[in-house]
């Protein structure tokens, strides 16, 4: 959602026209209000694929996401005729697709009826120079199929990196700079005394109580989207839980001591904009956080592990050392090579 903000703003400085917008969702989460509140247009909803977590709504169930998605068939179906009222009635000359499986099933389908390109991190492990995690060949080839399926119809596949690659030999990937909010470069970056944490299972959250429970002197702001939560909820002096709030995450990213966070894209890419060591803990059985983490680490965001101890990013925090003005110089080229990807004359 945030990559299809800054998405939105990137088109319409180079302006053009964003005639509406469609977000798959699903019974585990809710669509957030800082989108709504920014995409500024038409918002249609649908349901989407979603993966399955255990009983503490941490780690993800693979064989269980697999069979439940296709128990819902048929509500899938729905969906694809929910999309094709979205085209036919906003007459788009170009979708862009952030990784959404429909999408691809519905080019499938109607193949030829509107231009299409797809974005996302994912689509860097069909580069040579992108590393996986060793072993786990299933679920590397299961990540290569999603992506084939979410690419479908698509003319072109934007792999957002952390860092620039070699062109690759497939001509349908491009590799671009992160897709970041323009609030970002707006920010006052400063040395706060707080660890700022992103779970994106909201499970996680006892795992940082545990955590903070052994070493309550140090300060953390976690940021989740636990379904009926209050906007804020101190547990003590020293930990505070908050819904996950666009802007002011941002704010306190910019004051924070380092970031804590469940290994996805965006947020890592918020860090390493403003300086801020990361410490990477991918949701378990969730084998793309697996390998953003070590694209991350390579890329020099910071290190990760398996689990949330947060002593071992306390005693790095330290040794860190940032390059985040080669990481900017390379977001800044963002626009013009991302616009120029999803030109038609680009093919």
């Amino acid at each position: 959602m945030t990559q299809a903000l800054a998405m939105r703003h990137l088109l319409v400085e180079a302006g053009h026209e964003v005639v509406g917008a469609a977000i798959g969702k699903s019974d585990r989460r809710e669509v957030p209000g800082f989108f709504l509140d920014k995409i500024g247009t038409q918002v249609t909803r649908f349901l989407s694929p979603n993966f399955v977590t255990d009983e503490q709504n941490k780690g993800i169930l693979v064989g269980a996401s697999i069979w439940k998605n296709l128990l819902k068939t048929e509500r899938y179906l729905k969906s694809l005729s929910i999309l094709k009222e979205v085209v036919e009635s906003a007459r788009p000359d170009l979708v862009i697709n952030f990784y959404e499986p429909l999408w691809g099933l519905y080019q499938k389908l109607n193949a030829g009826q509107v231009d299409s390109v797809c974005v996302g991190h994912q689509f860097l492990v069909g580069h040579p120079d992108f590393p996986f995690p060793e072993g786990h060949a299933r679920e590397k080839a299961m990540l290569q199929a999603l992506n084939s399926v979410a690419a479908a119809g698509s003319r072109k596949r934007l792999g957002l990196s952390f860092t620039p690659l070699p062109e690759p030999e497939d001509t349908r990937l491009v590799v671009v700079p992160p897709l970041l909010r323009p609030e970002l470069p707006d920010l006052t970056r400063t040395d706060g005394d707080y660890l700022l944490v992103y779970v994106m299972q909201a499970g996680y959250g006892q795992d940082i109580i545990n955590w903070h429970e052994r070493h309550p002197e140090v300060r953390i702001h976690c940021f989740w989207d636990r379904r009926g939560a209050a906007e804020v909820e101190r547990y003590n002096e020293n930990l505070t839980f908050h819904q996950l709030s666009g802007v002011k995450f941002l704010e306190m990213m910019a004051g924070c001591r380092g970031l804590v966070t469940t290994a996805g894209f965006e947020s890592v890419c918020e860090a390493m904009y403003l300086g801020k060591p990361v410490f990477m803990v991918p949701v378990a059985g969730h084998y793309e956080q697996a390998c953003n983490a070590l694209d991350a680490a390579r890329a020099g965001a910071g290190i990760w592990s398996t689990e949330f101890d947060l002593g071992v990013f306390v005693e790095y925090l330290p040794r860190h050392r940032s390059d985040y003005a080669n990481f900017r110089a390379w977001t800044d080229r963002a626009a013009e090579m991302i616009l120029t990807a999803i030109s038609p004359r680009s093919g």
